[in-house]
């Protein structure tokens, strides 16, 4: 199955809209989705195509240290459901982040055994930590420059306060 990712357009957002909801079983995700966009955080939002239709998306937006952008989280990651386990999510994830690539700190909160393939590691071991009550292995992140934080905090932008993570 041939896969093409490109940037988002605005003739998709109500496409993406129905997949992070289908992916995710709710609109939290979805409404996540718009919220970014109408918010002032800086984002990138990529979709996936296999077969002519739009079956995955992916979507990083800032974070901040100390109240100053410092890199990019992200979240989410959707893949409509029929179009699950079969690489477009791992395809998504390594073509954004070789694309974004110029952020020096990028940030996940997931699986850490799926997120490690692709380089992310426990970003406690660099000395950061999460506004969100997670253990420490879900809290996820990739330095380019290898940079080492001494007990920084990672916020979120606010508008994942809809989480309720």
């Amino acid at each position: 199955m041939e896969i093409t990712i490109r940037k988002e357009k605005l003739s998709d957002k109500d496409e993406i809209f129905k997949l992070n909801k289908l992916a995710f079983n709710n609109g939290l995700e979805a409404e996540l989705v718009d919220k970014i966009r109408e918010s002032d955080a800086e984002y990138f939002s990529f979709v996936a195509i296999a077969e002519g239709k739009l079956a995955g998306h992916i979507m990083y937006s800032t974070v901040y240290i100390d109240g100053k952008p410092a890199g990019l989280g992200l979240a989410p990651v959707a893949v409509l459901p029929e179009y699950q386990h079969k690489g477009i999510g791992s395809k998504l994830i390594n073509h954004t982040l070789e694309e974004l690539k110029s952020y020096n700190l990028i940030v996940v909160l997931g699986d850490n055994k799926y997120y490690s393939r692709f380089g992310f590691q426990p970003a406690p071991a660099r000395g950061l930590k999460s506004t969100y009550d997670v253990p420490d292995e879900y809290f996820m992140a990739i330095s380019y420059n290898n940079s080492k934080w001494q007990n920084k905090t990672v916020h979120y932008h606010s508008v994942f306060n809809i989480l309720n993570v």
